[in-house]
């Protein structure tokens, strides 16, 4: 990272803003991620790495710990009240276990931001309170850390984000509904240059 180089802050240490944070700082920009939670959440459903995603994170050097993470699930059993197995699932069967694997969430969340943290500024425990924009930046007013300025913003904080609430007004003005679609590469236009990332919208219910 030279020195000069455009700064840009992702709100959210997830799996969207983490891997957002090691490809632009591989594209030269000098990154902040803010992250609210002290420390990695262990909850959320498995996550299935396959497809694009896998040669991303070859890319990244964390598919190998992927592979010793993984979950090894076989099947899926249900049971009654007193814990007797009544009937049985079969998860899809993987036509190549390097080609694809599940992990707990959290394992691959604490793996994205290990690398995230190798040549970005990491905040934790902290959050966005209000952004004053103007044509050549914005000021980023923080929960606990003093005010700073930044060349980009980018807000990967979740289904109900901060970023997008003091960009563009309360829930209520935006849609209600937004599909939910993953990418293995996103395009930031406005500084002409591409990283391979996950990016994700959720669906909410009517």
């Amino acid at each position: 990272m030279g020195h000069g180089a455009r700064s840009v802050l992702v709100s959210g240490g997830g799996i969207a803003g983490s891997t957002a944070a090691y490809w632009l700082a591989k594209a030269g920009w000098s990154v902040t991620v803010v992250e609210r939670a002290a420390d990695t959440r262990s909850s959320g459903n498995p996550i299935d790495v396959r497809g694009g995603a896998v040669a991303i994170a070859r890319q990244m050097g964390i598919w190998s710990p992927l592979e010793a993470a993984a979950t090894g699930v076989e099947r899926l059993v249900f049971v009654d009240a007193d814990g007797r197995p009544q009937a049985t699932i079969p998860t899809r069967r993987r036509l190549d276990r390097h080609e694809e694997v599940e992990v707990a969430r959290n394992e691959l969340v604490g793996l994205l931001l290990e690398k995230a943290q190798e040549t970005s500024l990491i905040i934790r425990d902290d959050s966005i309170t209000a952004l004053h924009q103007d044509g050549g930046g914005i000021d980023v007013e923080f929960q606990r850390t003093p005010s700073r300025r930044f060349d980009l913003l980018v807000g990967s904080d979740g289904l109900h984000s901060t970023v997008r609430r003091l960009a563009f007004g309360p829930k209520s003005v935006l849609p209600a509904h937004s599909a939910c679609s993953w990418a293995p590469c996103a395009a930031l236009r406005r500084s002409r240059i591409r990283v391979p990332c996950c990016c994700t919208t959720n669906r909410e219910p009517p």
